[in-house]
């Protein structure tokens, strides 16, 4: 899956690209990796985002569902993107009905 979305706000011309790749390992089980890029104005340079992830999607039965997954976020620091860097791991847990 790709994504590139253009915003505008105010004068400001923004830009969010996303890639998502998932690799079916055997019936009910997928890898994921993703990268996703913003920046909130492309015409400053006053802060912008990248992350990248990378889990596992599992069908643990036929109303159950987990994902987990290890993500990565660097900031190119700036007003726009004043959060430091982070790793963090999240886990999904999916109630199918």
């Amino acid at each position: 899956m790709w994504q590139l979305d253009e915003t505008r706000v105010g004068g400001d011309l923004g830009r969010l690209v996303t890639h998502e790749l998932a690799v079916r390992v055997r019936r009910g089980w997928d890898l994921r990796a993703t990268y996703g890029f913003q920046d909130p104005d492309r015409a400053l340079a006053d802060g912008a985002r990248t992350a990248w992830s990378l889990g596992v999607d599992a069908l643990l039965g036929p109303h159950l569902g987990a994902m987990l997954i290890a993500r990565r976020e660097e900031a190119d620091r700036g007003p726009r993107a004043p959060e430091p860097d982070a790793t963090r791991g999240e886990f999904v847990l999916h109630f199918l009905f």
